[in-house]
Order: C-alpha cells, then sequence, then structure tokens
C-alpha cells in the first residue's frame, strides 16, 4: 500500500505541477503581446526616418535659396514696375520742387538699388529706398552705376551708363537677367 500511496501522491503532484506549469504560460502570454514590435524594427524606422527628413532638410533648404534669388528679382521688377507705371500716370510727390521729370531706377551698388524722383529743381529718393538684396545675393559688375529713367509720358526708358539695358542678378550659383527694352518692357530670363 505504501506504493499505491506514493504513486497516488507522485500522480497528485505531477498534476499540481502540471497546472501550475498551465498557469505560468498563460499569465507569461498574457504579458507577451505580439502587437509589439522588436527592437531591430523600431532602429530600423528610426534609420529610415533619418535618411528621410535629411534628404527633406536639404531639398528645403535648396529650394529655400532659390526662393531667396525670385524674391530678389521679383523685387527689383517691382521697382522698375513701379517707375514705368508712376511716370505714365505723372503721378507728383509733394516732396517734388518744379516740375515732375520722370523716376528713376539706380543700381547704387552690388547689393543696393533707389528708386528716384526726379524734378527740376529736386532729385530725391523715394520713401522706402534705398533698398538692399538679400545676403549672398549680388548685383553683377556691369550693372552698378546702371540707372533706368523713365520720363513722363514717354512710356520710354533711357538707359544710362554704357547703354547695358540688361542686369543680371547672382546668387547660390543662379543667374537671372533683367532686360528693359526701349519702351519700358521688362523681360526676366533665367541663365
Amino acid at each position: 500500500m505504501t506504493l499505491k500511496k506514493t504513486i497516488r501522491s507522485l500522480v497528485l503532484v505531477q498534476h499540481h505541477l502540471h497546472c501550475k506549469i498551465h498557469k505560468m504560460f498563460k499569465l507569461r502570454q498574457i504579458y507577451r503581446s505580439e502587437k509589439g514590435f522588436t527592437l531591430l524594427e523600431i532602429v530600423i524606422v528610426l534609420s529610415v526616418l533619418t535618411i528621410l527628413s535629411t534628404v527633406g532638410i536639404a531639398s528645403f533648404s535648396s529650394g529655400s535659396k532659390a526662393a531667396s534669388v525670385d524674391g530678389a528679382l521679383n523685387d527689383v521688377v517691382s521697382t522698375l514696375n513701379l517707375a514705368r507705371s508712376r511716370a505714365i500716370s505723372q503721378v507728383k510727390p509733394a516732396e517734388c520742387e518744379g516740375v515732375l521729370e520722370g523716376y528713376k531706377v539706380i543700381i547704387n551698388s552690388k547689393s543696393s538699388y533707389s528708386l528716384n524722383l526726379k524734378c527740376t529743381f529736386s532729385n530725391t529718393s523715394i520713401s522706402g529706398y534705398p533698398k538692399t538684396l538679400p545676403d549672398n545675393i549680388t548685383f553683377n559688375d556691369e550693372a552698378v552705376l546702371t540707372s533706368f529713367f523713365f520720363p513722363i509720358l514717354t512710356g520710354s526708358v533711357e538707359v544710362e551708363k554704357g547703354g547695358a539695358n540688361t542686369i543680371s542678378i547672382l546668387g547660390y550659383g543662379k543667374t537671372k537677367s533683367i532686360t528693359v527694352d526701349t519702351v519700358g518692357g521688362i523681360t526676366v530670363k533665367n541663365e
């Protein structure tokens, strides 16, 4: 009978251990989620995101530089158009002493330009001028001291300083040209 008792108690212990082991695996399954990510997957995703953001930042920087050159170009073209339209419409500001003769856009240096009012007794800069080009953007050497005079009523333009009717804006490896024809038409060209 002792053998029977021993076998019986071994079976009970075995059953008890089996239940404990089964319970333990159930608990492990609860704490172990099949929906999570492994460390390797997380590292790969972070690496891909880093590469994509680096490429995105580089292209954004390049686009920003191109936009800066375009913005400077548009400002100069707007100034030329403003001079032309004011000359045609004969807008005479209060600071004009005498008879209004016209408006003049002057390239003062490699980095600045102004819009002047030309009258018989005065030659003054219009409010808001001279303007300065953004950093790393300049006019070409030939443009410096060139001026475009728009006389009233005629709709034409007189180019002073060698008669070069084209000026260029340089920056970040890009060159943009502005050509003013004899009737004041403005053409922009990428080079």
